[in-house]
């Protein structure tokens, strides 16, 4: 054997810090939650579905998140399958034939998002998509700033402006939802909640205030949440966004997780939550709904009206009652103040019925 090598002079210096996509960190000895790596100059404070997120997201190109070939083999339901495949109940047939689906069971993901690491400027953002990608929300993008999609948090005003027969990603939601509360769910209903059955996901040792505060912080990665219940002893919990398309985004990326890092760990099984039967849920759902359709028929009207006086300026129609003109030649409608406040709308319903 040769001689041990030694070094003269500096010492080399350390090894880069490795960007791992998942790390540990200890919590006070009782098990370890995952945690973005910490790198210069990036703020982890920050929240990527606000406005200053999406501004930090827009100011660079996306990062690619996963590499087919050196990277690990990401699996699949199917892989573990026996039988045809049933194309109408969208699974494998099981060896007895069955297609019921196991209603607490995923598959363990290999990769995850970090949209505070991985979310920038793609080609969508210049083809005027607004489709998020699905693959950047679970982590497995594999072309990065080349791709077709917005590789971004969605906003408020995304979930605004997204349509109800379609999700976040673009992908068109039915009638009815799924046997297994699974895909995309139903148009018919606001799916903000989700079921998350956590089991073996999270460490022994932890209790239900820790459970609490892991799924609070590690959801709330990916959009405002309203509230959490979890109830410790059924292994289960629900998590309400205020916004559809938060919760459409989370139902991807944390599908297959886990809340910490032992390789024993068990995958989380998200899906869409029932209707709550509590009687404060329905009439707060109902006040929900009619206030989205109140301010639908509020902006209808409005649109309606803009694009009256659009043809009026085109036809040269717009003046007064009386034939004059208003300042600088614009009339009444144009001197107007146009307000976009509902509570404008309900002072003028008031003065009409007085």
């Amino acid at each position: 054997m040769g001689a041990a090598e030694t070094y003269a002079g500096k010492r080399p210096p350390p090894p880069p810090p490795r960007r791992a996509e998942k790390r540990a960190r200890e919590d006070d000895g009782d098990g370890a939650a995952f945690e973005l790596p910490v790198e210069d100059g990036v703020d982890f404070s920050m929240k990527m579905w606000t406005r200053e997120g999406e501004r930090a997201s827009k100011s660079r190109p996306a990062r690619t998140q996963y590499d087919p070939e050196t990277g690990p083999r990401i699996r699949h339901r199917s892989d573990d399958a026996k039988g045809d495949f049933n194309v109408w109940w969208g699974k494998h047939a099981t060896a007895s034939g069955s297609t019921a689906r196991d209603f607490n069971s995923a598959v363990k993901a290999t990769t995850r998002c970090a949209p505070i690491l991985d979310a920038g400027v793609t080609k969508g953002d210049g083809n005027g998509t607004s489709s998020v990608c699905v693959h950047f929300a679970r982590g497995c993008c594999t072309v990065g700033a080349a791709c077709e999609y917005l590789h971004r948090l969605p906003t408020a005003f995304d979930d605004a402006t997204n349509h109800m027969m379609y999700d976040i990603f673009g992908r068109p939601k039915h009638h009815t939802e799924r046997d297994d509360n699974g895909g995309t769910g139903s148009y018919m209903r606001i799916g903000r909640t989700l079921y998350m059955f956590f089991g073996g996901a999270v460490d022994p040792k932890w209790g239900a205030r820790k459970v609490y505060e892991e799924v609070a912080n590690q959801f709330g990665e990916f959009g405002p949440i309203e509230d959490v219940t979890v109830k410790f002893e059924r292994r289960f919990a629900f998590v309400r966004y205020k916004f559809r398309a938060s919760a459409e985004f989370a139902k991807e990326a944390m599908a297959g997780q886990t809340l910490w890092t032992d390789d024993s760990a068990e995958p989380l099984n998200v899906r869409w939550a029932n209707d709550d039967p509590n009687p404060i849920a329905i009439v707060r759902v109902a006040n929900e709904q009619e206030e989205k359709v109140r301010d639908m028929f509020l902006r209808s009207e409005k649109a309606q009206e803009l694009l009256r006086r659009e043809r009026m300026k085109m036809k040269g129609e717009l003046a007064f009652e009386d034939g004059s003109e208003g300042k600088d030649g614009k009339s009444a409608l144009d001197e107007a103040p146009v307000s976009f406040d509902p509570a404008d709308y309900d002072e003028a319903e008031d003065d009409s019925k007085e």
